[in-house]
């Protein structure tokens, strides 16, 4: 039976990226351990699987089953991570004031262990409470705080995530050249941090902003590249995900069959998974399609199997929203008496969401209007105006002082008619001028970024251009690059037999040109054994493996065995009146050192950046290599006990008093003799050479 510490680390993997069916195996081994410990990693899976599956009330219960066992064992840090699980579910169910409790207790031990990291999740967290309420002012502070932690703690994962949040906040608040501008630096980190999953999100949240704005041929640009990045990671959730918002965007310009067949492709995938909260809101959409259509009995069957499905979830949040639509739709169809039935019941929901509570108002206001209740519209529509303009819903905004107006006509109260239409002509052309100023502000705001990503390629170039690719993906994700220690590194040293009389012998030109031909050669194997080339000193190479010994054999065993012609002109005698000038091929051989140790490594330079490797390794790699022979490559016994660690099945074998290794069908190692070697004495070396088939 495994331990739970090496089953913990499978369950950390399936957390990330594992079916279901993994998640429950790995329940059911952690329940064979029989302990308190084991039955809380049980709950925390099942938690887990309920969550995937979309049924909160079960993902809630497992989290707070977790939650008990964790505080009998006193386990303070997985008591915090569980407070989180529960305020997520909470959050998710649509009520905030739990979750904003749960939260707050998350927070308050993570500062007790001094978990910086999970202080910044937890602030976080609560950023996101806010946001859900609609106290955006509230929320920006918690998102700063959190991400001011990230920073300090160079979590730029954790910063990337918190900028895409404030993002978010910005698109709902309506400033969308800002939530833009957010999305972008999101954007950036998340690419640098190869966090594929997270800059697909992040494309959809832009094509959002885009939507928002009407601009809908750029919106399904950046759905549709979300899309191929879900299709490639096989995230099918998120695919299902893009798939509605494009179906958004086609119920937004009236193409309603096409916007029914994208909600329908969204419905089937959501169905297949099992995601029922996804489900829902596409019920939820797929109602509103047939709303606008004018077809209300319809929408009304989708919105009662919508509000069924959510009240099955537990999303009391979503619940209050479907039941809005709901009333709207019965009083668009005159079912008044229907309508007053879910108002009632809605009316028993706690309502946080400005926008619902405004729909509701202004439904009461309808009722009463068409029951010739005047004071009672005027006193509903004055309520839905001070939550709208206190939410900062300037639509909303807008059309209360446009149902006050018309309401003003029927009372014929002519100033509070004039003071309506004002405010409500104002108001939309205020609304056309900010979205004019916004489009402006957008199309700078992308100039903006666009020159900064302009430099920043430039950058990534000179970079790439300069350093190994996985040093400049490290620069590049900000990380320090100085003082690396590796003790088991092999490195490498090729140079070209004569080369001072090579290049005597041909013109300038002539030796760049054979120098690029043999570094392009070499450039190419390192690649394709995964060694690390470090530079070129005039017709010397070096490179380094710094984990694989084999792979950095097979390297220079290529390397020793690369054959490149170049052709030296002569002038020939015949007579002695004349000579004749011809031109005859010489081949290039190459001298290859190796050996094997620790390491220091780091990047030099400020201005001309250099990644150079130091220490005794490389000056002795070097020495075998000057002390080698032609179209051979010579090694030392670290490199040979290094590689027989690797082979120990493999017997050497004795021929002819030369002593051979055959390690695979590949190479051999055979053994050279003792040698003199500048600063170590004599040395005995060997020679690596072609396996023998």
């Amino acid at each position: 039976m495994r331990s739970l510490d090496e089953l913990k680390k499978d369950i950390n993997e399936a957390a990330l990226s594992g079916g279901t069916q993994l998640l429950r195996v790995l329940a059911e081994e952690a329940l064979t351990h029989g302990t308190k410990e084991a039955y809380a990693i049980a709950e925390h899976i099942y938690g887990l699987v309920a969550t995937r599956t979309g049924d909160a009330p079960s993902a809630l219960m497992h989290f707070q089953n977790e939650l008990t066992l964790r505080e009998e064992l006193n386990d303070r840090r997985s008591i915090a991570r569980a407070y989180g699980n529960i305020g997520n579910k909470y959050l998710n169910m649509g009520e905030g004031a739990t979750a904003l409790t749960h939260f707050q207790r998350a927070l308050s031990i993570m500062e007790e262990l001094d978990d910086r990291i999970g202080v910044a999740r937890s602030l976080g967290n609560i950023g996101n409470v806010y946001t859900g309420n609609g106290e955006y002012g509230s929320a920006m502070e918690y998102y700063h705080r959190s991400m001011a932690l990230h920073t300090e703690l160079e979590n730029r994962s954790g910063v990337a995530n918190v900028v895409g949040n404030i993002g978010t906040l910005h698109l709902f608040s309506g400033e969308y050249a800002e939530a833009l501008a957010y999305y972008h630096r999101a954007l950036d980190m998340h690419e640098e941090l190869a966090e594929r999953s997270d800059v697909a999100r992040i494309l959809n949240s832009m094509g959002n902003v885009y939507e928002s704005l009407g601009d809908y041929p750029r919106s399904v640009e950046h759905y549709r590249h979300a899309m191929e990045i879900f299709e490639e990671l096989g995230d099918r959730n998120g695919v299902a995900m893009t798939v509605a918002n494009i179906g958004l965007v086609h119920a937004d310009t009236g193409e309603h069959a096409s916007a029914l067949e994208q909600y329908r492709q969204a419905m089937s995938v959501y169905e297949e998974l099992n995601d029922r909260p996804g489900a829902a809101v596409v019920m939820g959409n797929m109602g509103s399609v047939y709303g606008s259509m004018g077809e209300h009995t319809t929408a009304l069957e989708y919105f009662r199997r919508a509000l069924s499905m959510c009240q099955e979830l537990g999303d009391r949040s979503n619940v209050t929203r479907v039941m809005g639509r709901i009333i709207t739709a019965l009083l668009s169809n005159g079912e008044d008496t229907a309508a007053r039935d879910v108002l009632e019941q809605q009316s028993a929901l706690v309502i946080d969401n400005p926008e619902v509570r405004t729909e509701r108002l202004l439904n009461m206001a309808t009722l009463c209007e068409r029951a010739a209740d005047l004071e009672g519209s005027l006193d509903h529509l004055c309520q839905a105006l001070s939550v709208a303009a206190d939410a900062g819903l300037r639509a909303q905004v807008a059309e209360c002082h446009k149902r006050l107006r018309d309401l003003a006509q029927q009372r014929n109260n002519l100033a509070d008619y004039i003071e309506h239409n004002n405010e409500f002509t104002r108001i939309t052309e205020e609304i056309r001028g900010k979205e004019a100023t916004q489009r402006l502000a957008m199309m700078e705001a992308e100039r903006k970024v666009e020159g900064e990503r302009r430099e920043r390629d430039k950058e990534r170039a000179l970079l790439y251009g300069t350093l190994p690719k996985n040093i400049a993906d490290r620069m590049i994700r900000g990380e320090k690059v100085s003082g690396d220690h590796y003790d088991e590194a092999t490195v490498i040293f090729a140079d070209i037999v004569g080369f001072t009389q090579i290049s005597e012998s041909i013109p300038p030109g002539e030796v760049v040109q054979l120098l690029e031909q043999i570094f392009t050669a070499f450039d190419a194997i390192c690649e394709k054994h995964g060694v690390t080339k470090i530079k070129t000193i005039g017709d010397s190479y070096m490179a380094v493996a710094f984990d694989g010994v084999v792979n950095a054999a097979l390297c220079a065993l290529e390397m020793s065995r690369f054959r490149i012609s170049h052709s030296v002109s002569h002038s020939v005698s015949h007579n002695v009146s004349h000579s004749v000038s011809h031109s005859v091929s010489h081949e290039v051989a190459f001298r290859i050192g190796m050996h094997f140790g620790p390491v220091t490594a780091g990047v030099i330079g400020t201005q001309r950046l250099q990644y150079d490797v130091w220490g005794d390794t490389v000056n002795l790699a070097s020495r075998l290599e000057s002390t080698g022979e032609a179209g051979r490559c010579q090694i030392s016994r670290a490199v040979v006990d290094a590689i027989e660690s690797r082979f120990r099945d493999q017997e050497p074998d004795h021929e002819s008093g030369i002593k051979k290794l055959i390690v695979n069908h590949e190479f051999k190692i055979e053994e050279r003799g003792e040698i003199e070697i500048k600063g170590k004495g004599m040395m005995r070396m060997y020679w690596l050479e072609a396996g023998e088939e």
